[in-house]
């Protein structure tokens, strides 16, 4: 596996670690093998810092410019009224900070907000390749590394002041005791859910098929330098973490425990048996009152309060085997009360053209499952709208090509709608609005499309385009470019430009640089 499709992967499975506002409550889910990585569902960050030198990028005069305006409208099939439900309504977004991002030039921390004519330099030491803004942008964390002897994690103001550093964790130390399969070992970290407390360990780099359960994690509040452990190393397989970061719930063998962030104590020590799998699913209710966890027999719903459960019986499959599984998907209503759960009906789906999959209801006040509707399309690709209402799929054409159909489902009726259709199509992400998505044919331009409305190819410049994010319900940014390097994409610099796009087509080149890959 190349550099940069490993940070790609990366970047689909620290969702929760984002800023929630502009995501959905989803666990993370599979994606299928020929489904090309280059862009993320939402802002997503780096979690593992790589240990080479950085090169010297070298700086680049910046302009803000309009790029274009003009609307397109490609597709493979001929212009149609595309509507599933006319009555679709955008959900209003919360307001969203400046656009702006934080990157790496010449081994330096440099932060770009909106509105600014110079960047703010929050760094001097050469050293420093990535930097994570805090979930209301204050502070950037970053990690200071000698390469498999230690990893320091510190933190600075957004302003470039008080710069301070967090921990100190010995790389060598961890590597003398490991396995000889273990090859490296780098220091992963992120941002919990509004706050300013980060959470942090080990990660150990494997030259084998598999995983190991997570090393020892700790909580460090970036305020006052004050930690305590989460948990010890050794037996917790995932982690979750409720929308306030006030929770965090672990998966281990046959078992979950619920944690206060505050303090590290295990709340809940439960009994739950089929747990185990790094791949598991388990998500917490919108208000953090309940937690929904697949297990053997069905669907566990746990009151994270009382820490008591209730198993709703549930037939489901897990398509794959070990821990490279996929489990079935879990979406919460917004109102927390209600949850939907999308289970294969086989788990032989790899080029099965007649493959179905079942979308359920679960009710925890009345703890009770209802089969909502069964579609024909490829289980591993369907994705739930934010609000719940809406689902879209891929369904394979042909078993001997990459031809595909996309589909919009309506949950509510059951009434789909064939969007559009060809070789590689692929469904990248809903907007939070609920209404308008993003979906591309392999690796052409990606094209906006609507529940009620026709797609229009997102215009720019190149064609790689990384981290689509959503400021408004008619605005989103992105950044493109390209690496020197591709195949080592960690450590390779390049050329950077953040855009902002618009739903009618309008385009603005906001800020550009040369060095490292960048972060929201």
């Amino acid at each position: 596996m190349n550099q940069r499709l490993r940070f790609f992967i990366i970047l689909f499975t620290i969702l929760t670690a984002c800023q929630g506002e502009q995501l959905t409550a989803v666990s993370p889910q599979a994606e299928p093998a020929s489904r090309p990585t280059v862009l993320a569902t939402a802002v997503a960050q780096p979690t593992e810092i790589v240990t080479a030198v950085p090169p010297t990028p070298q700086p680049q005069p910046t302009t803000t410019v309009e790029l274009a305006t003009a609307v397109v409208n490609v597709s493979s099939l001929p212009t149609t009224n595309r509507c599933l439900d006319d009555n679709a309504v955008a959900q209003p977004l919360p307001a969203a900070r400046p656009a702006g991002w934080v990157y790496s030039e010449a081994g330096n921390l440099k932060l770009w907000e909106e509105g600014m004519t110079t960047a703010v330099t929050l760094t001097t030491s050469g050293d420093v390749q990535y930097g994570w803004r805090s979930p209301d942008g204050t502070l950037v964390v970053f990690v200071r590394t000698v390469p498999q002897e230690t990893a320091e994690l510190w933190v600075v103001s957004a302003d470039g002041q008080n710069e301070r550093r967090l921990a100190t964790v010995s790389l060598a130390d961890y590597l003398a005791g490991a396995e000889e399969y273990v090859v490296d070992v780098q220091l992963r970290y992120s941002w919990l859910p509004q706050s300013h407390k980060l959470v942090y360990g080990l990660s150990p780099t494997l030259d084998a098929l598999g995983s190991l359960p997570n090393e020892a994690t700790t909580i460090v509040d970036a305020d006052s330098g004050s930690t305590a452990l989460l948990y010890a190393g050794g037996d917790v397989w995932s982690t979750q973490y409720s929308r306030d970061g006030r929770l965090a719930a672990v998966v281990v063998q046959d078992g979950l425990r619920i944690i206060d962030t505050s303090t590290g104590q295990v709340l809940h020590d439960l009994a739950l048996p089929g747990s185990g799998s790094p791949d598991q699913t388990f998500v917490f209710s919108p208000d953090g009152r309940f937690l929904a966890a697949f297990a053997t027999g069905g669907v566990a719903i746990i009151d994270t309060s009382s820490g008591s459960q209730t198993l709703v019986p549930l037939d489901y499959v897990t398509i794959g085997v070990g821990h490279g599984s996929v489990w079935p998907t879990i979406q919460w209503l917004p109102d927390g009360r209600s949850f939907l759960a999308l289970i294969s009906d086989t788990a032989d789906v790899w080029s099965n053209t007649d493959v179905t999959f079942t979308v359920w209801q679960i009710d925890v006040v009345t703890q009770t499952a209802v089969s909502r509707h069964t579609f024909t399309g490829f289980p591993l690709s369907a994705r739930f709208s934010a609000n719940g209402h809406y689902l879209a799929f891929y369904k394979i054409a042909s078993s001997q090509s990459n031809a595909r159909e996309l589909y919009m489902a309506d949950l509510e009726s059951g009434a789909t709608m064939l969007y559009d259709q060809g070789q590689g199509v692929e469904f990248i992400n809903w907007h939070p609005n609920g209404v308008n998505f993003v979906y591309r044919f392999g690796q052409q331009r990606p094209l906006l499309g609507s529940i009620c409305g026709e797609p229009v190819e997102i215009p720019g410049p190149g064609t790689d385009i990384y981290q689509l994010y959503w400021q408004s319900n008619d605005q989103y940014i992105w950044y493109t470019g390209q690496p020197d390097n591709p195949d080592d994409y960690f450590n390779s610099e390049g050329d950077w430009t953040l855009l902002r796009g618009a739903l009618n087509g309008e385009i603005t080149e906001l800020w550009r640089y040369r060095g490292l890959y960048p972060s929201y």
